[in-house]
């Protein structure tokens, strides 16, 4: 799942021209698939996450990946 979020961000950085959150997208997936628990989100459904709720600036994000 995160890695589909990073996908989706990453392609929406490179239209976007900044750097976004892909935390953030991984919470509105979450969000739309009704549970934390949950595992195997697609590209659909990171385009329906994007197309419902948008991204933000990493900068901005209330979410932060510990790494």
């Amino acid at each position: 799942d995160m890695c589909t979020a990073y996908a989706g961000a990453g392609v929406s950085e490179h239209q976007e021209g900044v750097e976004l959150s892909p935390e953030y997208l991984f919470s509105r997936i979450k969000m739309i698939e009704g549970s934390t628990e949950s595992w195997g989100a697609d590209l659909r459904m990171v385009c329906r996450a994007l197309v419902s709720f948008g991204t933000i600036k990493k900068e901005d994000s209330p979410y932060e990946l510990e790494v």
